[in-house]
């Protein structure tokens, strides 16, 4: 068996993470749209965005592979990247004073059915009103489908493995003299800074203002 034909090229890598990128934006436009027309965060919303969001990397796949193994790297570094975010973020619990507040009881509201357009005066908290919810609202349709507010945080996680995959492909890319090892490890310095590694499991959201930042 020929080695190289196991090691995923940087496109692909970098179309691995964008697929993960597209999830929680694709449930964000998904429940903002009905938001606008007077609903609410419903169970279809996520598991909608994750077959969109694979459909349009098998489609980039289907376009940039060298190899017949590419799909399958695809499908299987995404799905076990993305179940790993919801199990872990399931299972650690946000120990956090603002995560289990305004962040959490905004999220609970929305699951509740409150609508951030039409209604904010629903919400419990004066901060859940007036604050942006993009992460709330791709959380709440997370916990929504899984009955679990824990869940929601695989949200943080997605996000920041997208960042992994894309910051290497990248690095990758443009450093090509460097060896795989430094290039890792240039990307996991970039990737979890201190900001990062603390929120990763709470409802904070400042490194997803850190993470946006890398990735632009």
């Amino acid at each position: 068996m020929n080695i190289k034909h196991l090691k995923p090229t940087t496109d692909e890598v970098e179309i691995w993470g964008l697929s993960l990128l597209l999830i929680p934006f694709i449930s964000l436009l998904l429940a903002t749209a009905t938001f606008i027309f007077g609903g609410g965060v419903a169970v279809w919303m996520f598991p909608t965005a994750v077959i969109t969001a694979l459909a349009i990397g098998h489609l980039f796949i289907i376009r940039q592979a060298r190899t017949r193994h590419s799909l399958g790297r695809y499908y299987l570094y995404t799905i076990l990247s993305l179940t790993f975010a919801l199990l872990s973020a399931s299972h650690l619990y946000d120990n956090s004073y603002d995560g289990n507040t305004y962040h959490q009881g905004g999220i609970i509201d929305m699951m509740m059915g409150c609508n951030p357009i039409y209604h904010p005066e629903q919400f419990s908290s004066s901060w859940s009103t007036h604050y942006a919810k993009a992460i709330e609202i791709s959380a709440s349709t997370i916990a929504l489908l899984f009955n679990r507010i824990e869940c929601g945080k695989g949200v943080n996680i997605m996000l920041i493995i997208a960042s992994i995959y894309i910051t290497y492909s990248f690095l990758r890319r443009e450093f090509h003299e460097h060896s795989t090892r430094r290039i890792l490890l240039f990307t996991l310095l970039l990737s979890l800074c201190p900001v990062v590694i603390r929120q990763a499991y709470i409802y904070y959201i400042d490194y997803a203002m850190y993470t946006f930042m890398l990735l632009t």
